[in-house]
């Protein structure tokens, strides 16, 4: 008999070799292992109840994991249930395992007072269960590797200067509607400093942190993960990416980055993003409005005064740090 419950201590191994056996189509890969590991450990909301699995004769058949978190919405800082990890062996899929473990998660998010969920996957059961897709846009611009930019860009002391990232983070992030709250040291010593590895800060003439970027660099190609500073810098990325490029010793580099960051950078394409879904979990009250479905979480995202090749820009943004 199958039985549906929170994930026990004991079975952690057990679940994250199950998240290796599915993810990896049945290969041993002890470094997807490890990424399931520290996702696990360096996450300081880290929950069991959260874990659900599907369990029959002491082995995991499915497992759906609730990622707790705040985020920056419509100016407030509001629960979030991330979903992720959503994964189900092979000789028992098309059973609706993982379809009850998506509705004993929406119940216990409801339950924990969440607000939004938000996952990054394709529609089928998850737009069936409720969830909503956004469509965000990544503008791809070129940058000419020329050092104008009067500050100084180089990798960041995460030992020393995580006090001036978090301040960073918050002036930008919070204004704009998605963005993980990153209020925990433990998330930006173990979380953020894994995932942002190649994180540069930002110095202004007196040697103060103003800003910070987060890039990766393949086959010509620069590609912001993130792009925070203080709001009175806001206009410095194409500077700041033009000298990143000339400190590479490149005369010049495609670079993408998300929509919402302020550039003069010529568009020369975009890239759509349809991955990113929210569902509406427990009803929102902003002022006299109260948003009570996902069609009308969903249609505050978007900005009719902001059209890409005809079509209405989403306002919603995930950096990709915080994936899981």
């Amino acid at each position: 008999m199958i039985e549906f419950r929170s994930l026990r201590y004991e079975e952690l191994d057990a679940w994250f070799e199950h998240c290796v056996h599915v993810f990896s189509d049945g290969i041993d890969n002890p470094v997807l292992k490890g990424v399931f590991i520290n996702h696990f450990y360096m996450d300081p909301n880290r929950d069991l109840e959260g874990i659900l699995v599907a369990v029959e004769n002491n082995c995991i058949l499915s497992t759906v994991r609730i990622f707790y978190r705040k985020a920056y919405f419509f100016g407030k800082e509001m629960k979030v249930g991330g979903i992720g990890e959503v994964s189900t062996i092979l000789e028992h899929r098309g059973k609706g395992l993982a379809n009850r473990l998506l509705e004993e998660a929406i119940k216990q998010m409801k339950e924990r007072g969440i607000h939004i969920s938000m996952l990054r996957g394709t529609a089928g059961i998850y737009s069936r269960l409720g969830w909503m897709k956004t469509t965000t846009y990544r503008q791809v611009s070129k940058a000419a590797g020329r050092d104008e930019l009067v500050h100084r860009l180089r990798p960041v002391d995460y030992d020393h200067e995580i006090p001036y990232l978090k301040a960073i983070y918050k002036e930008y992030s919070e204004r704009l509607n998605g963005p993980f709250v990153r209020g925990d040291d433990y998330y930006w010593r173990f979380w953020v400093k894994m995932e942002g590895r190649n994180l540069w800060v930002i110095e202004n003439e007196r040697d103060e942190i103003i800003g910070y970027l987060c890039f990766q660099y393949h086959d010509g190609c620069i590609l912001v993960d993130e792009f925070c500073v203080l709001l009175a810098y806001e206009d410095i990325f194409d500077q700041a990416v033009s000298k990143l490029c000339s400190m590479m010793n490149k005369e010049d580099a495609d670079v993408k980055f998300e929509s919402l960051i302020r550039s003069r950078m010529k568009v020369e394409s975009y890239e759509s993003n349809g991955s990113n879904m929210y569902m509406l979990i427990n009803p929102i009250t902003l002022g006299e409005t109260v948003i009570q479905s996902t069609e009308e979480l969903v249609d505050m995202f978007k900005n009719i005064n902001a059209p890409i090749d005809g079509k209405t820009v989403s306002e919603v943004l995930f950096w990709g740090i915080d994936s899981f």
